[in-house]
């Protein structure tokens, strides 16, 4: 059966070309069914077909059915049951592995690439045929047979790359710490000092000329850079060296120091925790420890202290800061001063000044109990991995939080600390209350401190009070000095309708049972 054209009337000769039977739509193909093609299953009319043309009285030239097509918009073809066989299919039905292919020309063809499949069907037997050709290696087999197995490479990486420092009395040397002290969970967000120069600096710095008998807790010190310096100060500044480490990695580089000196004793506890200084002081080890008033600053007693880098390394000061006011903790012995390594972004919050952007709750708190200094030049710090441990990874990264330049202080609890005895919870409260409006104006965050609270504005503003404990209202809290906080927080507490639960509040919902 040929395929045909219906014309009207124009002779079979004025047939245009196929490059123009697109354009001229005038002669209009009719599509009609094939009876021949009505008795096929749907199945097979489905599957890439031509429909056939009705044919006129005279038959003319055949064309191709790609002249017949709308210029950009494909319509697939379907051929006769006669000329089936010499089309190219358009869509065969996928063959399962191992089926052989019904077409002969398809089985000469090479096999065009398919998608690799997810699954390995494992053959019928263990052992190939010997008549069967041997698989292609794939791309993994022929990459080893080119070169060396991984397991060999490592293997040879490992042997030219032995940790060959065994003597924990000594430190490796500091461009191998990374090899010799991994990263943990404890460990990964505080520095420790690496950097012998460093550690001597920071140890004259901490403990200098003219220190006599010294005690010192030691927390969190690593591996032990600093504390080996601190060792090798002249005997007379230091008497007993305190070290406390939980660190696994880092243990046994301390306990070698505690064999050889008797001045040290090492405790694998946790500096962070409360409940440490509770343990080292029922093991007697500040039994000999002096009580001194508090118009001195502690001559004996000192605590050092790499501070981590995280959340918990900021609540960690403001919490010992917090101790000031009652005397608790190692104050209780007196003005005992702290010498820190800390992150320059906590140093930062902690020493901001009044209209500071990175002024908060901490830095009021503890500019309310107590003073600070650099212990060394912030320059003489910098940069970063030249002096601690772990080494920034990336020098580009200069706003990494856990790999942000480091400060070493010393803060010195006041002798007329502005938080009285007793007043802390109050102070802490409003500094909570208010910091967490700290860009709006007094007048208007005052409420947050209780139900009622602008009633306490007039007492703020009152003329007749002195000059200095005048409020300005339209301030923002980051905009307080201390002796401002200290009225404000004076005049709360002595509001009569002032909350009386000052603690965090913890919201719960409450179902009721009606019965």
């Amino acid at each position: 059966m040929q395929n045909t054209l219906e014309t009207s009337g124009a002779p079979s000769d004025e047939v245009e070309s196929p490059s123009s039977a697109p354009r001229k739509r005038s002669q209009a193909t009719k599509i009609t069914s094939d009876p021949v093609e009505d008795q096929l299953p749907t199945s097979a009319a489905r599957r890439g077909r031509p429909k056939s043309l009705k044919a006129s009285s005279e038959p003319i030239e055949e064309l191709p059915m790609s002249s017949l097509r709308r210029p950009g918009r494909p319509k697939s073809t379907k051929a006769s049951p006669e000329s089936a066989d010499s089309l190219p299919p358009t869509r065969r039905r996928r063959s399962k592995a191992g089926e052989p292919s019904s077409d002969p020309a398809e089985a000469a063809s090479p096999p065009t690439r398919r998608r690799r499949s997810k699954t390995v069907e494992a053959s019928a037997s263990s052992e190939p045929s010997e008549d069967s050709p041997s698989p292609s290696p794939s791309r993994r087999v022929r990459k080893r047979a080119e070169g060396a197995a991984p397991s060999t490479t490592t293997k040879a990486k490992k042997d030219i790359e032995p940790l060959t420092h065994t003597s924990t009395l000594e430190l490796p040397p500091i461009d191998e710490w990374r090899k010799y002290f991994a990263l943990t969970r404890e460990s990964a967000h505080r520095a420790s000092v690496r950097n012998p120069e460093t550690a001597r600096m920071l140890a004259e710095a901490f403990v200098p000329e003219g220190s006599k008998d010294k005690i010192i807790i030691e927390a969190s010190p690593g591996p032990g850079q600093l504390t080996r310096a601190l060792l090798n100060l002249p005997k007379e500044r230091i008497k007993k060296l305190i070290v406390i480490e939980d660190v696994a990695n880092y243990v046994p580089f301390l306990k070698s120091l505690e064999d050889i000196d008797p001045r040290v004793k090492v405790y694998q506890k946790m500096g962070k925790q409360w409940t440490t200084y509770n343990d080292i002081e029922e093991d007697g080890a500040l039994d000999d420890v002096k009580t001194m008033e508090w118009d001195k600053v502690h001559d004996q007693l000192q605590f050092i202290m790499h501070m981590a880098s995280d959340t918990q390394g900021e609540q960690l000061v403001a919490q010992l800061l917090r101790a000031v006011p009652d005397r608790q903790w190692l104050f209780k012995y007196g003005r005992v001063p702290l010498s820190l390594v800390l992150s320059a972004r906590m140093w930062e919050r902690v020493n901001a000044p009044p209209s500071h952007l990175a002024r908060c709750k901490v830095s009021a708190m503890a500019q309310a109990v107590a003073t600070f200094s650099p212990s060394v030049p912030y320059e003489k710090l910098q940069p970063y991995a030249d002096h601690f441990h772990p080494a920034r990874l990336s020098q580009t990264k200069e706003t990494d939080r856990y790999r942000s330049p480091h400060v070493a202080i010393t803060i010195t609890p006041l002798q007329h600390p502005v938080i009285k005895s007793g007043d802390l919870d109050y102070w802490d409260f409003c500094l909570r209350k208010l910091f967490v409006q700290k860009a709006t104006p007094l007048e208007r965050c005052i409420s947050g401190l209780g139900p009622g609270a602008y009633n306490i504005l007039p007492k703020l503003t009152d003329p007749s009070l002195p000059k200095e404990d005048v409020i300005d209202i339209k301030k923002m809290p980051r905009e307080f000095n201390i002796h401002e906080w200290d009225t404000i927080v004076r005049t709360f507490k002595e509001w009569p309708f002032r909350p009386q639960d000052l603690g965090i509040e913890v919201f719960t919902n409450r179902v009721e049972k009606h019965r």
